[in-house]
């Protein structure tokens, strides 16, 4: 599952320690830090963990003859604490570099008095009195002055400040682009930095060039999933551990192998790191024996990487290195079980742990899920207990008015059994009353869902639709009443990928492709663009209902498939909805 981890260095977070010096501006009273801090916006000095406005007790001369407010005679006890409380605010050094910050490090003991000014103060005068600040920040100051109350004057006075930072000032990336290109985390005058002990890449310099720090990762529950190139290869346990230590609710990082492969839909992956439960605010660097005892037993990885999640106000196990989850597709989870209604029938063909049929069976849907992955139906079950929702009987089935049925077993075979069952009832829930077609005894029809997510392979499953599909029981419609009596209300809502460039229209055409007729265009409910899978692949979902000839003769006239693309069809308005690329449900015009 995972090779060993490199001994790390010791004083591997001590390099990222140093001391950085920084422009500054004092201000006094106290009482107008908001509305400099307002005025300041966008020019203060931004770092993890660090705050950007520091409390200070001024030296008590240096406020002798400044202040209308307390004679310095009287500044005594109480009143003299009061009067030596400011603000040191700390300024974003590049756009205020020290270099060019003429002005003495400010001493907390009063060895070092620098001079306050009252604002507003001109151009003219900022040179005079000697306070020389950058223009812009001058006029940001005589803003915040004038809004000040009228009994108090803004004082301020140009110093320096010296930050300490360490290995927890620094964010994910900032700590691997350090790494991976083996410069100093500050300035070469600074101290303590990352200069003379870079870390070489195991596959050179041309793998070294390849590289770009991580920004970020997907996280399902407790787990932090990557998907490393070659050229970071070399580098994955530390990445791992830098995971490990900028997120605290992340406890185990697991690297992709490769490609999803298997007809279960899960991906190899490897543990790179993991989090000493003995720990506190920083992870010690991941040892031999922490990495590959967990690869070592089954049962104890499988512990490792099943996940608690939260969706559509539902709880999920997710036992991740054996089912197939995408957290990306959170938002078109909740959009498509928002469109079902209570007493409504969801047949989910490959339902994985539930995504789409645990959420819509607790808004009251009838709901019937398949997955041919055991672990699937197994989590499954877990999660409808978990959630409180009635698992149904084969002999409920008629009276359910909500819960779910679950089934193992292989999506075409669901679609020829279970589905075609639903739709078309058996002989004897008809009654022929005076030996003709009599009325089905069964209840009322009730509007039928079926989701087939499985992008890279759900449309070629629409193959049970098609009329030439002799082993399909949909080609066989009988002529005894059955069909007559059949419920046709069924929405089918698949997945597909894209790569064309027009998205819409090829997905259509995947589908006819696979039924082997075209759909008119009275069965073409919509078309959506779900997200972008890579810059040139997107992910669509299709919804159509069965044609009119499904419920007549098999001497219908069915429409001849045509993939000539629909060259009056819209083009996809694309908008953005919560961290998702969405479109608009769009109908296809003829």
């Amino acid at each position: 599952m995972s090779s060993s981890p490199p001994s790390f260095p010791s004083s591997f977070r001590e390099r990222f320690s140093s001391t950085k010096r920084l422009a500054a501006i004092i201000v006094y009273p106290r009482e107008c830090t908001g509305i400099v801090l307002k005025a300041l916006r966008g020019m203060l000095f931004a770092q993890r963990g660090v705050r950007s406005v520091v409390n200070i007790n001024l030296p008590q001369g240096l406020l002798e003859g400044k202040t209308t407010t307390t004679d310095s005679s009287e500044c005594t006890g109480e009143k003299m604490e009061k009067v030596k409380e400011a603000r040191l605010f700390l300024l974003d050094p590049v756009m205020f570099p020290v270099s060019q910050w003429q002005s003495l490090p400010f001493s907390s003991s009063g060895e070092v008095l620098p001079e306050l000014f009252s604002l507003p103060l001109s151009p003219e005068e900022n040179k005079a009195e000697r306070l020389t600040l950058p223009r812009n920040l001058l006029d940001r100051l005589n803003s915040a002055a004038s809004e000040c109350d009228g009994a108090q004057r803004l004082y301020v006075g140009t110093t320096t400040y010296d930050m300490t930072l360490s290995y927890a000032n620094y964010t994910m990336p900032e700590i691997l682009s350090t790494i991976f290109s083996s410069t100093p985390v500050d300035s070469p005058s600074s101290e303590g930095t990352l200069a003379n002990s870079s870390v070489a890449h195991p596959a050179g310099e041309k793998a070294k060039e390849e590289l770009t720090a991580l920004s970020g990762f997907e996280q399902v529950g407790h787990i932090a999933h990557v998907n490393l190139s070659k050229a970071h290869a070399g580098f994955k346990f530390i990445i791992g551990q830098v995971i490990l230590d900028c997120n605290p609710t992340v406890t185990v990082v697991v690297n992709k192998l490769d490609a999803i492969s298997s007809v279960y839909r899960e991906f190899a992956m490897e543990v790179i790191a993991v989090r000493d439960n003995a720990s506190t605010n920083l992870s010690p660097t991941p040892s031999s024996s922490m990495v590959n005892s967990v690869s070592e037993s089954a049962e104890e990885l499988n512990k490792l990487l099943t996940a608690t999640v939260r969706q559509h106000g539902c709880v999920f196990r997710v036992p991740y290195n054996r089912v197939y989850w995408n957290s990306r597709l959170s938002h078109e989870h909740t959009r498509l079980v928002n469109s079902f209604h209570p007493g409504e029938i969801l047949y989910d063909v490959m339902a994985g742990v539930g995504p789409f049929a645990i959420p819509a069976a607790r808004n009251g849907v009838v709901v019937y899920a398949n997955d041919l992955n055991p672990a699937a139906s197994e989590f499954m079950k877990i999660n409808a207990k978990l959630n409180h929702i009635k698992e149904f009987a084969k002999d409920d089935e008629k009276d359910s008015t909500a819960g779910i049925r679950i089934f193992n077993m292989d999506g075409r075979e669901f679609l020829k059994s279970v589905v075609y069952r639903s739709v078309m009832p058996a002989k004897d829930q008809l009654s022929h009353p005076d030996g003709a077609h009599g009325t089905c005894s069964i209840s009322p029809p009730r509007r039928r869902h079926v989701v087939m997510n499985l992008p890279a392979l759900a449309v070629e499953f629409l193959d049970v639709f098609s009329l030439t599909n002799v082993e399909s029981p949909w080609s066989q419609r009988p002529k005894d009443g059955t069909t007559d009596s059949a419920d046709w209300n069924l929405t089918i809502h698949v997945y597909c990928f894209s790569s064309a460039p027009d998205v819409l229209t090829d997905a259509v055409q995947q589908v006819e492709h696979h039924l082997g007729f075209s759909l008119p265009e009275e069965n073409k409910k919509s078309v959506l663009m779900v997200r972008d899978v890579a810059p040139s692949k997107r992910m669509v979902c299709v919804s159509f209902t069965l044609p009119s000839f499904f419920s007549q003769s098999r001497t219908a006239t069915v429409a001849p498939l045509s993939l000539q693309p629909n060259t009056n069809a819209k083009d996809v308005n694309v908008v953005e909805q919560e961290g998702e690329n969405l479109s608009k449900i769009r109908k296809l015009e003829s």
